[in-house]
């Protein structure tokens, strides 16, 4: 392994001596926020990563009758957002 480089917040892509390319998943941590019957909030993010650190994986989980929605917070799956933001973000 002669380089490595953090992408996504929680993958690490290694470039061994042979140019080959492995790509490593870290372990995430998990938090949910029951917000209401039908809004849920579900943060992921690589360990030690504090509430306030632009690193999470934010979707929110909607449930309208029989109808159960999972959204992204601005639309994308990037471990790029604020947990503590998780409010004001749009979802889609």
């Amino acid at each position: 392994m002669t380089d490595s480089t953090i992408i996504n917040g929680s993958r690490k892509l290694f470039i061994n001596s042979d140019g080959s390319i492995n790509i490593k998943e870290s372990p995430n941590i998990t938090i949910i926020d029951k917000v209401s019957a039908t809004i849920e909030y579900y943060g992921f993010a690589s360990p030690n990563t504090s509430l306030s650190d632009p690193y999470w994986r934010i979707q929110r989980k909607e449930i309208s009758g029989d109808i159960t929605t999972f959204l992204f917070a601005e639309g994308n799956t990037n471990f790029d957002k604020v947990w503590d933001d998780r409010g004001v973000y749009t979802y889609s």
